[in-house]
C-alpha cells in the first residue's frame, strides 16, 4: 500500500474507535444494547441487580416463541403485487417485514373479537378485524401516538403528540369508522392517555412543558360531544394514564414531581368525584398504568414492580414479586388482571418483556420474554385478550396460550445489513446469526443455507448463480474467522479464507474479481478473490466498512478514522483520513463520481462526501443524521439512509423522504427509481413500489 503512514496508536485504537465511536451502521462488534425509542415515561429504572423473579421459567400460558429467529421455511412477508393489505405509509413506502409493521406500538384498545385498534411511533394506526392487521402509519417520524380508547367503533380517539420531541405539539385524532382526522393539536405539551364513559365523556391527560423542554404541569383534557376543554394541575407535573367508571369517578396517574435530572421522584394519583381534582395517594415511583372494574375496584401500575389497588376506601400496596417497569393493567374483571411492563438489564436498560398475572390472591409471572418490552395490554374477554409493545410486537391470548401476532423477526437488536438482487423478483438480504432472506416478488423466506455463521454484513453478486455474503463465521480463542458465504443457484457453501477478521463489505467486478473488507485483530484488511481463492492484499490501515468500484482497476474503500484508501489495478493508495471520522458506505456512478456517507464524531453529525475524479469534497445535505449506506441509479439519483430515515439526492440538492419507520436503517437497493428496498434494525425490511 502506498503512503501507509498510520500512526502505531492510530493502529492501536481501532477496536476502540469501533466499539465506542461505530454507530448503528456497523453491528460488527456488539448488537445495540437498547431501542432508542424505548417509553418517554419510563425515567426511573429498576436498579440493575433487582431482578428477583429473572429466573423464573415460562409459564405454561406462553407459546414457545416463534419470533425471535424465523424458520428456514417461514414466509413472513406476503406482497401479492399490491399494497392493499400491506401497512403503508402516505408517500408509498410499506412495510414488508416484520409484518404488519416494525414500528413499536404502545397501546392497544378492543371493541370487540373483530375489532381492535392499536397505536404508536410514527403515528402508526392497525386495526384488527379478526382476521388480519391493516392500517398507516404518519407522514411524520415526529408523530407519536400514546393512547388509544372508543366509546364504539366508530367513534375512536388517539392521543398523543408531534414535533422535536423536546418541544412536542399534543395531539388528539378522532375515528368516525371511515377516516381518521386531528381534533386538536396545541404546542410545548403532550397527550399519554386517554378513557372516557361515553362519545361525549372523554378524559385526555398528559403533561404541559416549559421553555427548556421539561414537564411542568399535568394536562387534564375533556371532550364533551362538541369541543375539548383543558386544565392545569399543580398537584402533577405529568399525567400517564386515566381511567373512569362514570363521569364522576376518574383515576388520572402520572408524577407529582419530575425533573431532567432526576426523573420522576413522586408517583401521583389523582381522582375526580364530578366537580374538582385531588390528589389522593401517592407512591416513590413513576406510576404509569390505571384500570378498575368499579370505583371500589381499581388497579394502578407503574416503576419498581409498584402495584397499588383501591378498595374504595383506601389504596393498599399489592406484592408484585418484581422490581422491573410496569407499564399498563388491564382486566376482564377484577379476578383476572394482567400486568405488561419491561424487564431491565445492564446500566437500568430495557432488555425485554415481563408479564404479570392475578387471579384475585396473588401476581404470577408468566413470562419474561424475549428483547422486546410490552407497553400496552387491553381485551375483550378472559379468552381474547392483546399485548402490545416495541418493534411491532403483537401479542394474543387466546384463554389458554399468549402467542405473537407478529410475523418475522421482531426480537429487539436483530438486524438486516447488506441487500442485494439481480431483479425485482429476486433480492436478498443478510443479518444477524448468519441470516440469509430472498424475495421472490410476492413475499420474503428464509433461506436454509445450512450454514452457522455469527453474523453477515454485506452481499454483492455478479449474477443470479454466482453470490457472495460475508461477515463473521464465529471465533477461535476469541479471535474472529472471516465468513464468506458462496451460492452457486443451487446451494449455499462456506468459502475459505484463512482470515482472522471482521468482514463488513463485498463488492466485485466480475465473478473472478471480488474484494471483501473488515478489520482484523489490529489493522483494517481487504480480501481479493481471483475466481480460485481468497487471499489478503492488505491488511495495513483502521477497520473498513464498505467497498466499491466502477471496475477491476478502479477501487475505493472507507472506514474508521477517515480512511479512503483506492485500488488502482496494482496498488491500493491513501486518499483520506480523519481521527474522528467514520466513513460506512461508499458507491457512484464512475470513478469520476463517487459518494461516501457516514459521521463526524467530532460534532455526531452524519456527512457526505463526493468525488470528482481529483478531489473529495463535503456535500451539504440539511440535516445532521448519522449515515449508514449509500446507493443510486444515476449521478441525479442518489438515496442515502441512516440514524432517521432516507434522504434522496437529484442532482443539486438532498431531501429527506419519510419512509414510516423508527427503526436504524442500513442499506438500499431497486431495480428502478420506482421499486425500491430499504433494510434496517430491529429486523426491518421496506418497500417502495409503483
Amino acid at each position: 500500500m502506498k503512503s501507509a503512514n498510520w500512526p502505531l496508536l492510530v493502529l492501536l485504537s481501532i477496536v476502540f474507535l469501533a466499539g465506542v465511536f461505530g454507530c448503528d451502521c456497523s453491528r460488527t462488534h456488539i448488537r445495540n444494547a437498547a431501542d432508542d425509542d424505548s417509553s418517554p415515561d419510563d425515567d426511573s429504572s429498576a436498579d440493575d441487580d433487582s431482578s428477583p423473579d429473572d429466573d423464573s421459567s415460562a409459564d405454561d400460558d406462553f407459546a414457545p416463541d416463534d419470533d425471535s429467529t424465523p424458520d428456514d421455511d417461514s414466509t413472513p412477508a406476503d406482497d401479492d403485487d399490491d399494497n392493499s393489505d400491506l401497512v403503508c405509509n402516505p408517500d408509498g413506502w410499506c412495510w414488508q417485514y416484520p409484518l404488519p409493521q416494525g414500528n413499536s406500538l404502545h397501546e392497544v384498545w378492543a371493541v370487540s373479537p373483530t375489532d381492535v385498534f392499536a397505536v404508536g411511533r410514527y403515528g402508526t394506526i392497525l386495526h384488527y378485524d379478526g382476521a388480519k392487521w391493516t392500517g398507516t402509519i404518519g407522514a411524520d417520524e415526529g408523530i407519536t401516538l400514546h393512547s388509544v380508547w372508543g366509546s364504539s367503533t366508530s367513534d375512536v380517539f388517539a392521543v398523543g403528540e408531534t414535533g422535536d420531541g423536546d418541544y412536542p405539539s399534543l395531539l388528539i385524532m378522532h375515528y368516525d369508522g371511515a377516516i381518521w382526522t386531528t381534533m386538536v393539536s396545541k404546542s410545548m405539551s403532550s397527550l399519554h392517555g386517554v378513557w372516557g364513559s361515553s362519545g361525549v365523556d372523554v378524559f385526555a391527560v398528559g403533561s404541559e412543558y416549559d421553555a427548556s423542554g421539561t414537564p411542568s404541569a399535568g394536562l387534564i383534557m375533556h371532550y364533551d360531544g362538541s369541543s375539548w376543554s383543558t386544565e392545569k394541575t399543580e398537584a402533577a407535573t405529568m399525567l400517564i394514564d386515566v381511567w373512569c367508571s362514570s363521569s364522576s369517578d376518574v383515576f388520572a396517574v402520572g408524577c407529582t414531581k419530575y425533573s431532567s435530572y432526576g426523573g420522576c421522584e413522586q408517583g401521583a394519583i389523582l381522582h375526580y368525584d364530578g366537580s374538582s381534582w385531588t390528589l389522593t395517594a401517592h407512591g416513590t415511583s413513576m406510576l404509569q398504568g390505571v384500570w378498575g372494574t368499579s370505583h371500589s375496584d381499581v388497579f394502578v401500575v407503574g416503576n419498581d414492580g409498584a402495584i397499588w389497588h383501591y378498595d374504595g376506601v383506601e389504596w393498599l400496596k399489592m406484592e408484585s414479586g418484581t422490581s422491573w417497569a410496569l407499564y399498563d393493567v388491564w382486566g376482564s374483571s377484577g379476578s383476572d388482571v394482567y400486568v405488561v411492563g419491561a424487564r431491565l438489564g445492564a446500566f437500568g436498560l430495557p432488555d425485554g418483556y415481563v408479564m404479570l398475572h392475578y387471579q384475585g390472591s396473588v401476581w404470577e409471572m408468566l413470562d419474561s420474554g424475549p428483547k422486546n418490552i410490552l407497553y400496552g395490554v387491553a381485551g375483550n374477554s378472559d379468552s381474547d385478550a392483546f399485548a402490545v409493545g416495541t418493534d411491532g410486537t403483537i401479542l394474543h391470548y387466546d384463554g389458554s396460550t399468549w402467542s405473537p401476532m407478529t410475523t418475522g423477526v421482531t426480537e429487539e437488536n436483530w438486524h438486516f445489513g447488506g441487500i442485494w438482487g439481480s431483479s425485482t423478483t429476486d433480492v436478498y438480504t443478510v443479518g444477524d446469526e448468519g441470516s440469509v432472506l430472498h424475495y421472490d416478488g410476492h413475499s420474503w423466506s428464509t433461506v436454509s443455507t445450512g450454514l452457522n455463521f455469527h453474523i453477515l454484513q454485506s452481499i454483492w453478486g455478479s449474477s443470479v448463480t454466482d453470490i457472495f455474503a460475508v461477515g463473521t463465521e464465529g471465533f477461535f480463542e476469541s479471535r474472529p474467522i472471516a465468513g464468506v458465504m458462496h451460492y452457486d443457484g443451487s446451494s449455499w457453501s462456506s468459502m475459505d479464507t484463512c482470515a482472522e477478521s471482521y468482514l463488513n463489505g463485498v463488492w466485485g467486478s466480475s465473478e473472478n474479481d471480488v474484494f471483501a473488507v473488515g478489520s482484523g485483530l489490529s489493522a483494517g484488511v481487504i480480501l481479493h478473490y481471483d475466481g480460485d481463492s481468497w487471499s489478503v492484499m492488505m491488511d495495513e490501515a483502521p477497520q473498513l466498512n464498505s467497498v466499491w468500484g466502477s471496475s477491476a482497476t478502479d477501487v475505493f474503500a472507507v472506514g474508521e478514522i477517515g480512511v479512503i484508501v483506492h485500488y488502482d489495478g496494482s496498488d491500493w493508495s491513501e486518499m483520506s483520513g480523519g481521527e474522528f471520522i467514520s466513513y460506512n458506505a461508499v458507491w457512484g456512478t464512475s470513478g469520476t463520481d463517487v459518494f461516501v456517507v457516514g459521521r463526524d464524531h467530532s460534532n455526531n453529525d452524519g456527512l457526505i462526501l463526493h468525488y470528482d475524479g481529483s478531489t473529495w469534497s463535503a456535500m451539504p445535505y440539511g440535516i445532521t443524521d448519522w449515515l449508514c449506506g449509500v446507493w443510486g441509479l444515476s449521478s441525479s439519483d442518489v438515496y442515502a439512509v441512516g440514524e432517521h430515515g432516507l434522504i434522496h439526492y437529484d442532482g443539486s440538492a438532498w431531501s429527506r423522504i419519510e419512509v414510516g419507520a423508527t427503526s436504524w436503517l442500513h442499506n438500499i437497493w431497486g431495480a428502478s427509481d420506482t421499486d425500491l428496498f430499504i433494510t434496517g434494525g430491529n429486523g426491518a425490511i421496506l418497500h417502495y413500489s409503483l
